[in-house]
This record gives structure tokens, C-alpha cells and sequence, in this order.
């Protein structure tokens, strides 16, 4: 779409937009790629530190996503992109308690995402009201960083 853009004082400053001609031969059309790394980059700045409390969190590929979902019930989730691995191990540390691990299975699930979904209060013992901290660990590592939640 080309425009033309006028001054306040009603100058005209010519043709504008992905349309006009520009003095150097290129198009004035910026390819996707490049506009989704500025906004890509443009989150980043604003996002918070690997320090602070977090309910989920994607690798920077977007392969893999972790999270908890707000409750009731707490949900923990798990998303891949593709079928990485077969089993996973997921540890909740409470407020007052120690770390609890338990393995569970990926799943395929729709549009052809993996992933798994377990209920915290079915799995895990409740250690009382305070924040949680969940980690998902897989081929002998724990990923960081894990992710809090409140009950």
C-alpha cells in the first residue's frame, strides 16, 4: 500500500510505505524473518530474568515449552515440537518440603506436538499453602529454569 505523507504545515514529503520507490533500488518491503527477530528480540528485553519467578518457559528455538498452568487444579505441561524423547522426569520442591520426582511419558498430540500434562495434587504431595518449584528433567539432566507456582 503507498501513501502519500503531508507535513503538519501541509508539505508534501512524498510516497511512503512498502510501495515507493527508494534511492538505494531496494523495495521498501522488509522480508518476515527480519520482523519477527525485531519483535522476537523487542520481548526479550522485557521479559524477566532467568532469577525471577516464572510460570513457563520456552527454549529459545520453541522446540520445547514447560510450564505451570494456574489452578485449580495446577496443571504441569510439557510440549515438544517434534517426538525428542520417549519419558521425561518432573521434580516439585514445596515451600517447607524436599524435592519429589516422578517419570511420565510424552504423549503425540494434536497438529503433530508431543507433550504430557499431569495434575500436580494427583502426583505430588501437597506440602502446605506457599510457592512450589517445578523442573523437568530428560536424558539424565534437569532442565533450567524451572518454574514456580502458588497453592
Amino acid at each position: 500500500m503507498t501513501m502519500r505523507v503531508l507535513r503538519s504545515h501541509g508539505e508534501d514529503v512524498g510516497r511512503q510505505g512498502p510501495d515507493a520507490a527508494r534511492p538505494d533500488g531496494a523495495s521498501g518491503r522488509r522480508p518476515a524473518t527480519v520482523v519477527a527477530c525485531v519483535i522476537t528480540l523487542g520481548l526479550g528485553l522485557v521479559s524477566p530474568s532467568a532469577a525471577s519467578a516464572r510460570n513457563s518457559y520456552c527454549s529459545p528455538s520453541g522446540d520445547i515449552c514447560y510450564g505451570a498452568t494456574a489452578g485449580p487444579p495446577v496443571r504441569l505441561r510439557i510440549s515438544l515440537a517434534a517426538d525428542y524423547f520417549g519419558r521425561y522426569r518432573l521434580c516439585v520442591t514445596g515451600p517447607h518440603g524436599p524435592r519429589e520426582c516422578h517419570g511420565f511419558r510424552i504423549h503425540r498430540q494434536a497438529h503433530g506436538i508431543y507433550g504430557s500434562t499431569v495434575r500436580w495434587s494427583v502426583h505430588f504431595t501437597n506440602r502446605g499453602h506457599g510457592t512450589y518449584r517445578a523442573r523437568w528433567g530428560w536424558l539424565g539432566e534437569l532442565a533450567r529454569p524451572g518454574v514456580t507456582f502458588r497453592r
